[in-house]
């Protein structure tokens, strides 16, 4: 009877937030990669500023932080291995991009992130990524990729925003006549519990440079602002997020998320809180 009382004790007691109640904290792994750099689509400005600064705020936030800047494919799969080699079950793992990228076809479900190389650039499936952070077994999975998802029918247009915004000039026709590799992804799998966070909406261009702060892209600037807010989930930083982006540019571009979680992410919580570093 004592035994059966205790028990309904602890479930009051979690349902009314008791401090006493307490839950092993979860390692926090970072990757970052920056890529201004690039031959045949236009350098950007502020890739590599944003990608620095995100890696600071990680930093504070108790993140181990592995950071690449203007990663060739090869540099950029070495990334990804030591990235999963420091994941597992009691982990949570974040992902920033902030480059070049694109979504090739009108209805892929991929999107494109465009390494940098000596030789050749090459655009390389969201999917790779999502492979190593299933084989890392990682238990939280947070994804954010500031670049383009637009499709151009024609790579010659808008050719007055070279370097002004974060998307390629690539199209699925024309990718075999250019220098830049497409390397594309069998398996086409995604983790669970894992939120991948865009700086578009499909079929939107990712500005390189913020009206407020220049040294920014306008998702970068929103993100730096909110993502180390006390005490609110990550899914509130990025309603904030979408809020700043909003105000600043008047809905031409909008941050979008796709997939889930089963938990809320509290980056940053309060002290005095229950002690989470993950979630609850």
């Amino acid at each position: 009877m004592k035994i059966f009382l205790g028990l309904i004790l602890l479930f009051f007691g979690m349902g009314c937030g008791s401090k006493r109640v307490v839950i092993k904290p979860l390692k926090r792994v970072a990757l970052v990669i920056g890529n201004k750099n690039y031959k045949q689509e236009a350098v950007l400005e502020n890739p590599i500023n944003d990608a620095k600064a995100v890696v600071n705020i990680l930093k504070r936030l108790n993140f181990k932080v592995i950071e690449g800047y203007d990663v060739s494919a090869k540099a950029y799969t070495t990334l990804l291995k030591e990235f999963k080699n420091q994941l597992d079950h009691n982990s949570i793992s974040f992902f920033y991009f902030a480059g070049h990228g694109n979504s090739l076809i009108p209805s892929s479900v991929e999107s494109y992130l465009l390494m940098r190389g000596e030789d050749e650039e090459t655009l390389v499936s969201i999917y790779k990524l999502y492979d190593y952070l299933i084989k890392g077994e990682s238990r939280y999975n947070l994804i954010c990729l500031d670049a383009c998802r637009d499709y151009r029918a024609n790579s010659k247009t808008k050719t007055d925003t070279k370097g002004v915004i974060r998307g390629g000039r690539l199209t699925f026709l024309n990718v075999k006549k250019s220098k830049i590799k497409l390397e594309k992804h069998k398996l086409l799998n995604t983790p669970d519990n894992t939120l991948t966070v865009y700086a578009t909406r499909v079929n939107e261009e990712a500005k390189d440079k913020s009206l407020i702060d220049p040294k920014h892209s306008p998702f970068a600037r929103a993100l730096l602002k909110h993502l180390a807010d006390e005490g609110v989930s990550f899914i509130e930083v990025l309603r904030r997020v979408r809020k700043d982006m909003n105000q600043e540019l008047h809905g031409k571009q909008r941050s979008s998320e796709m997939g889930d979680l089963s938990d809320y992410i509290f980056l940053n919580p309060r002290k005095g809180d229950r002690p989470l570093i993950g979630s609850f």
